[in-house]
């Protein structure tokens, strides 16, 4: 009888018992240490907020979605926007913190500082609207029929003498100048900054989606270090105003108030459990020994969640 697994399960439990009746501090101590290093593991569980984490991966839309990514890539874009009244230190600055950003091939799969316009440029008038190449095109017809009557001599003996001293006028083709100024086409410039140049911005394609919070919040405490160093690189970047804007740092601010949330609701809930067994109980013993098992049973199960679940 004595070797049945039900008495050897009761024999350990009444020794066990016996144990912790005869060395309760011991035990309290011992589970209180238990505790908090499950509690202080526990804490560190991770939110998700990827839908796609809610299917398994051998899911076709899921499996293929993830297939577009490998071969696109992320394009959600996170852009960051440096301010102040100085254009040349706004672009040092911003250079600084693009080639930083760079040098983090792991985080960001490409940063965009300035843009390449040499193209557009060079073939500006390509992108002019039909009626507007007429209109040149008119202004090139009559300057050429000008130049061959004058060169002929076909208009000699209808044209009046001209004044002494009076000035000859003839049509001119417009200088490349006048073409940009009269179609804007200076508005186009190398720099992602606004016209009187006080605001200047860096896009960047973070490697993961937005919903990916571990490395979004380790993202958003890398770029505020890479702010920090870019603006003390040059005298006077502690002017520079930063601002940071994306669908990252919308996920980020949204689980940063969802925590606080929790943690303040949850240590306002705590607070009246104890008033209310204290005022039940009358009796300071009673609200320990109630909230004691209450607490140690929440943190092993977040304990237990981020080891099994993740």
């Amino acid at each position: 009888m004595s070797d049945h697994p039900a008495t050897q399960g009761s024999a350990r439990l009444t020794a066990l018992v016996r144990t912790l009746v005869s060395r309760p501090w011991r035990a309290l101590a011992l589970l209180t240490m238990a505790s908090a290093l499950a509690g202080w593991w526990g804490a560190g569980i991770p939110i998700k907020g990827d839908m796609e984490a809610l299917f398994p991966d051998d899911t076709p839309t899921i499996a293929r979605a993830q297939q577009a990514r490998e071969i696109v890539g992320s394009r959600s874009e996170l852009t960051i926007l440096l301010g102040s009244p100085d254009r040349d230190l706004n672009r040092r600055v911003s250079r600084h913190l693009a080639e930083a950003m760079r040098a983090r091939s792991d985080t960001f799969e490409s940063v965009e500082y300035e843009r390449d316009i040499a193209f557009f440029e060079d073939n500006a008038l390509l992108y002019l609207p039909v009626e507007e190449l007429k209109t040149l095109e008119e202004e090139v017809a009559e300057v050429i029929r000008e130049a061959v009557r004058k060169d002929m001599a076909l208009d000699d003996f209808d044209d009046e003498p001209a004044e002494e001293g009076a000035a000859e006028e003839r049509p001119r083709l417009p200088t490349e100048e006048v073409i940009r100024a009269r179609y804007g086409g200076a508005s186009l410039g190398r720099f992602f900054e606004t016209p009187d140049g006080q605001v200047i911005a860096v896009k960047a394609y973070p490697g993961f989606k937005p919903q990916n919070i571990p490395k979004t919040t380790v993202m958003m405490g890398e770029i505020e270090a890479l702010l920090a160093a870019s603006k003390a690189s040059e005298a006077g970047g502690d002017t520079i105003q930063t601002t940071v804007i994306g669908d990252y740092t919308g996920i980020s601010k949204s689980v940063d108030q969802i925590t606080h949330s929790l943690g303040r609701s949850s240590a306002v809930a705590l607070v009246l459990i104890m008033l209310v067994l204290a005022l039940y109980f009358r009796r300071i013993q009673a609200v320990a020994l109630v909230l004691l098992p209450l607490v140690v049973g929440i943190v092993w199960t977040v304990s237990y969640a981020r080891l099994f679940i993740g």
